[in-house]
């Protein structure tokens, strides 16, 4: 009775660590792939890093380190209204970030659109008046 308990217990240990090491692995895996995007930024080479940006945001697109990366990574290439939609996604998701606005309202700056850029910012001090951060 001993060795089957023996058995069963280290069977079931085997599994649980596979298990585990398999998760961990994932999140090593989406590291090392935002650490090679990254690479390919530095390099020059912006198509190769936003196509890894865009792949780990749809994975994960609460992430928000991902999602700066590819915003950052968009407005490098002067695709302004691919950050537009990016960033009209996240505040659907979370109307009340005023940081969402003030990027918006600097992404349409950037545009020289001065008049969307001033209704993006004004937006985002509606969402929050009294706070120091507006």
């Amino acid at each position: 009775m001993k060795y089957s308990r023996i058995n069963i217990f280290l069977l079931s240990a085997f599994y649980f660590f596979c298990i585990g090491g398999i998760k961990a692995q994932a999140n090593v895996d989406q590291n090392t792939y935002y650490n090679l995007a990254q690479n390919y930024e530095l390099a020059g080479q912006l198509d190769k890093a936003e196509q890894i940006y865009r792949e780990l945001f749809n994975k994960q697109n609460t992430n928000y380190a991902y999602f700066d990366a590819l915003y950052k990574i968009l407005l490098k290439q002067k695709k302004y209204d691919e950050s537009i939609s990016l960033i009209q996604t996240r505040i659907n998701q979370v109307p009340q970030d005023v940081n969402m606005y003030g990027l918006l309202g600097s992404t349409y700056f950037m545009m020289d659109d001065i008049a969307k850029a001033s209704d993006a910012w004004e937006k985002g001090i509606a969402v929050d008046p009294a706070s120091t951060v507006v």
